[in-house]
């Protein structure tokens, strides 16, 4: 799935066709933070993923967070928070984010994020299969 049809299929108020959007998996996005951390181009990438008006992350939490990248999650949602659309899909139930972070606070921390600052007019609940 490309960019512009990320764009067509949200259907939401306030995401049109010249909204800036980027899909990425999860899996990808994590190597690529990490492929950053080596490099010394992690702020480059950070900002980029930052200036994204809707980014959506496929297939989160598919694969064990390993135990270096559990910040990295935190960092992308944080910065977007408030300012950036931020759409995960994800087959891990709500309550069991805890165990794939493996770090209760920073689970708790990312899933403030996401729930606390929807986009206006937005309810989180329309978009789960369970209670948040």
């Amino acid at each position: 799935m490309n960019a512009l049809a990320c764009c067509s299929t949200v259907n939401w108020p306030g995401v049109t066709t010249s909204a800036w959007c980027d899909y990425l998996r999860t899996p990808r996005l994590l190597e690529q933070l990490r492929i950053s951390h080596r490099d010394g181009s992690l702020g480059r990438t950070q900002q980029q993923l930052a200036k994204v008006d809707v980014l959506v992350l496929d297939d989160w939490a598919l694969a064990p967070l390993k135990e270096g990248a559990r910040h990295d999650p935190l960092e992308v949602i944080n910065d977007r928070a408030g300012n950036r659309s931020t759409i995960l899909t994800s087959q891990l139930p709500l309550e069991h984010q805890h165990g794939w972070i493996n770090d209760p606070t920073l689970a708790d921390t990312i899933i403030d994020r996401l729930v606390h600052n929807p986009y206006p007019g937005f309810s989180p609940a329309l978009a789960t299969d369970g209670p948040l």
